[in-house]
């Protein structure tokens, strides 16, 4: 009867799951659906309404179906086996096997590169490449500054006197450092004993999806960040299965190392961290595990120790982020542009006074108001009122800004992201010009996929948009529904060693939620972090303190 009972309040809280997943997309795409991000937007009419909220309405309920089917299924393997089913199993060639799908990645990406010789300088390089010292910032990762005026300064200009020798050099090293570190991800899924097809389906994935080979050729610091935070999540799966794992020398360098490329490559991953850290130590005290917390945060500080030190070498400015203002700047000139009709002259002027550009309010970039960051920060009081009084006279729309700034992450049909630059040629899906005055001019060596890449990807075509199966591979919310319901399922069937893999990445989504901006390379992280998150989730494998009895013995 108890067995009855605790089997009957086990298949509550997985359907339970299913429904929240499954209204909570309805929902959101439904709502999105109805939101007019501009005040003269026509409506799109009651049918394509109701076709619309239909379709969705059926997909939410195949969802479900398919949530039951993987998430019951987990649940009874847990429940079956007594002893692990999943765990690691080394082999003797795994190190060639490593280095097989890293060159494997590399020659994947290196038709793009040709395409588009010598790599795509563009993104934050106009900042970075200028600094010298005694007027170094932190903006932008330092790491990355240096990094890219080695190459550009030192080994194009200086030695080879041709920039575009050095920025050559300069894609070609992030290509390779970019596919070693992402060829963890398949000798994790060989470790944990994936079948051979899966894993030549995600090999074959990170070799031709268009976003990873582009953005393996473009000069951004967000490249070496994916890398390093995926190494530090795949090393949280070790630590999960074998709680010996990080006391091995190597691997806990290895780890070391991990952490500290992620703070140094990307300034909010100090945030991540530091979250991660809070929650993660109150979840292994409750096992017993006090060495795991020692170590996160002896990495927290190994990091900020290098950062500090860059910036006390560089004698390098610290720069206080506008990015914390960008969505209330962004709510307030949403509200201003749709209701400024409704609202009293007084606050009108308040709100000009703040942000002196919000006329140029842009619903998909938070980049045209983000100025007036530093007008805010001196008039905060004034802020606060503004921003309160808009926020309970105005709450639905407040919530509608927030929406529409981040669609791109989770909304389905969404077509915006190639919006979010100025349209013109280099713009859209990706950035692919090259900023005037360095001296990097870009002559593809393989025009045919560049006139591909153009028509699919840049102003004015878009046609990846009119392609099924190109759209669903590059829609940036596919993946963020895919982690979610990986989360859902998680909880579910109770799949504990899958926790704090997804809370790392769940963490660092909020990050991205809250950003300017709807970019690829943002998204990239927990795109990446996909296969490792389906392993660890749907694993067959059991509890985790039966785990932790079984491996001690």
């Amino acid at each position: 009867m108890m067995y009855k009972k605790k089997v009957n309040k086990n298949n509550r809280r997985i359907v339970m799951c299913g429904c929240v997943l499954s209204i909570l997309l309805i929902i959101t795409q439904c709502f999105r659906f109805s939101i007019k991000p501009f005040p003269n937007d026509l409506n799109p009419g009651l049918i394509n309404t109701l076709f619309f909220y239909l379709f969705f309405i059926i997909f939410g309920i195949i969802v479900f179906i398919f949530f039951l089917k993987f998430t019951f299924y987990q649940y009874k393997s847990i429940s079956k086996f007594k002893n692990s089913q999943f765990r690691l199993i080394y082999q003797r060639n795994d190190l060639l096997y490593y280095f097989v799908c890293a060159i494997a990645q590399f020659l994947g990406w290196v038709p793009v590169f040709l395409a588009y010789f010598p790599g795509i300088f563009a993104y934050d390089v106009l900042g970075q490449i200028p600094m010298e010292m005694g007027s170094y910032n932190n903006w932008h990762p330092l790491a990355h500054t240096l990094y890219l005026k080695f190459f550009y300064n030192i080994l194009g200009v200086n030695i080879f006197r041709n920039p575009n020798i050095g920025i050559a050099l300069c894609t070609i090293t992030q290509m390779v450092l970019f596919a070693l570190l992402l060829s963890n991800i398949h000798l994790f899924l060989r470790r944990t004993n994936l079948n051979l097809r899966y894993r030549l389906f995600w090999i074959i994935f990170f070799m031709f999806a268009p976003f990873l080979s582009m953005l393996s050729i473009s000069l951004t610091k967000d490249v070496f960040f994916t890398g390093f935070f995926i190494n530090v999540l795949i090393n949280i799966c070790y630590m999960e299965l074998d709680p010996f794992w990080i006391q091995k020398r190597k691997n806990l360098l290895v780890f070391l190392i991990s952490v500290c490329g992620m703070i140094l490559f990307r300034n909010t991953a100090i945030y991540v961290w530091i979250i991660f850290i809070v929650v993660a130590t109150f979840y292994w005290v409750k096992y017993k595990q006090y060495f795991f917390p020692i170590i996160l945060v002896f990495s927290l500080c190994l990091g900020l120790l290098l950062n500090n030190g860059l910036l006390f070498i560089l004698k390098a400015e610290k720069v206080k982020y506008n990015d914390a203002f960008a969505v209330p700047l962004q709510q307030i000139g949403y509200v201003y542009n749709n209701s400024k009709n409704d609202m009293e002259q007084s606050l009108k002027k308040r709100i000009k006074f703040l942000i002196p550009d919000i006329d140029r309010f842009y619903p998909y970039s938070a980049d045209y108001l983000k100025p007036s960051s530093k007008l805010v920060k001196e008039h905060f009081s004034e802020y606060k009122m503004v921003y309160s009084k808009l926020l309970l006279r105005y709450p639905g729309k407040m919530l509608y800004a927030f929406m529409l700034l981040n669609q791109g992450y989770w909304y389905l049909n969404d077509k915006s992201i190639v919006n979010v630059y100025e349209n013109k040629p280099g713009f859209g899906y990706f950035l692919t010009f090259t900023f005037d005055g360095f001296g990097v001019k870009n002559t593809s060596l393989f025009p045919g996929l560049k006139d591909f890449f153009e028509r699919q990807f840049e102003y004015p075509n878009y046609s990846y948009q009119k392609n099924p199966f190109l759209f669903i591979l590059c829609s940036l919310a596919i993946y963020f529904w895919i982690l979610l319901f990986c989360l859902f399922s998680a909880i579910g069937s109770k799949t504990k060693i899958a926790f704090l893999p997804l809370l790392l990445v769940f963490i660092l989504i909020g990050t991205v939620f809250l950003g300017p901006c709807v970019l690829v390379r943002y998204a990239l992280p927990y795109i990446i972090s996909i296969p490792i998150i389906l392993r660890i989730t749907f694993n067959g494998s059991v509890k985790r303190k039966e785990r932790i009895r079984y491996q001690k013995k």
